[in-house]
């Protein structure tokens, strides 16, 4: 039985393996160490990144001036009426039952009126069937049979390709008999 035994000649040789194993971990350890400071150094400039994107586009949106009125504000066609509802009128028998609505296209492309319709068969809408530019005015007229006598509302909703549509629109008044011509 042969027993094991270092031998002297061998124990600096058994040494220099240990130093080398220690010189290569240690190695290993400093660019591991390396390797996790870029980590964290690529972490904190994708944290400050975002940190500057919210603080410039919170100051972007700061700094927009709202619309004056009367300047075209909306991206797209945008239809503004100078009234949504008819005053109350009184109008004889068989006399002239016209109300008319203007309105302006206040947006940025042209606006399209694709349909009018009212709530029954006695009011007769006419609109323009062009498309409107930006900035531009037009109106709807809406006729009421004026042969029926009595107090009426009727409403008109008109159609487009605006960003706000349907939009409603109401006629009010009263029709009175003819005044009878007096005998003598």
């Amino acid at each position: 039985m042969a027993s094991q035994t270092i031998r002297i000649f061998e124990i600096p040789v058994f040494f220099s393996m240990i130093v080398d194993i220690i010189e290569k971990n240690t190695y290993y350890l400093n660019k591991i160490s390396l390797n996790l400071q870029i980590v964290k150094f690529i972490a904190m400039k994708k944290v400050i990144a975002s940190i500057l994107f919210v603080i410039v586009s919170f100051t972007y949106s700061c700094s927009q001036t709202p619309a004056v009125e009367g300047e075209q504000s909306v991206f797209g066609p945008s239809i503004e009426f100078s009234q949504k509802e008819s005053e109350f009128r009184v109008i004889e028998q068989g006399g002239d039952g016209i109300f008319e609505f203007l309105f302006t296209n206040t947006g940025t492309d042209p606006l399209i009126l694709s349909n009018v319709r009212s709530s029954c068969g006695c009011t007769v809408p006419e609109w323009p069937r062009e498309p409107i530019k930006p900035g531009e005015s037009s109106s709807i007229k809406a006729r009421y049979d004026t042969r029926r006598i009595g107090q009426f509302s009727k409403s008109i909703t008109v159609y487009s390709n605006a960003t706000e549509t349907p939009i409603v629109l109401r006629i009010k008044g009263k029709v009175e008999p003819k005044a009878q011509a007096a005998v003598n």
